[in-house]
């Protein structure tokens, strides 16, 4: 096992070495909120999960959006052919964010400062909650890594108060450059 996944780790660095340049899909690791479970009753809170996703498009941009790609979830050969046995595709998305609607896009303002657009025009709101937004907030983290910083950026998000006032409680929105000559108004 160890063996397997020590090959594994030396392809994919060998894999997205070969592909920092250009804009050929990429092979690369981000953090997802992922059910691992489902409750029949209640929606259990998602797990913050590193995966690997084969991804084109700008870095660091798509490394964000890629925090909400829907997710099929794990499946054995053996599972698959029972799922289908059962009249189940066998196929679907573990991802929560996903599952919720909601999007995350990535403006670029230095090397280590994003403004991080939240989409929620297409959210839901049984599947919007508090342990979804901290587990985007966690993935957010850990996929940038270092020290960086972030702004936030809000869309369609007037339907959730409580999600837009715990991501602008620790991401605020990106401040405004006054022009020259311009003062504060008294």
């Amino acid at each position: 096992m160890l063996k397997k996944r020590s090959i594994i780790g030396f392809l994919f660095g060998l894999f997205s070495a070969l592909n920092v340049f250009g804009s050929e899909s990429t092979l690369m690791s981000v953090y997802q909120p992922l059910y691992l479970s489902e409750g029949e009753d209640v929606l259990p809170a998602p797990v913050v999960c590193q995966v690997p996703i084969v991804a084109s498009g700008p870095f660091p941009e798509i490394s964000v959006t890629a925090i909400c790609m829907p997710h099929p979830p794990l499946m054995s050969e053996n599972e698959k052919k029972i799922a289908q046995a059962n009249g189940e595709s066998g196929e679907g998305d573990v991802n929560a964010a996903s599952q919720a609607g909601i999007s995350l896009e990535c403006n670029v303002i230095d090397e280590r400062t994003f403004e991080i657009v939240w989409v929620f025009s297409k959210a839901k709101p049984g599947r919007t909650n508090d342990a979804l937004i901290r587990a985007m907030m966690e993935c957010l983290e850990k996929t940038r890594g270092g020290k960086v910083v972030f702004f936030s950026k809000i869309v369609d998000g007037e339907n959730f108060p409580e999600a837009r006032e715990m991501i602008l409680a620790k991401y605020p929105t990106k401040p405004v450059k006054k022009e020259e000559g311009e003062q504060d108004a008294e």
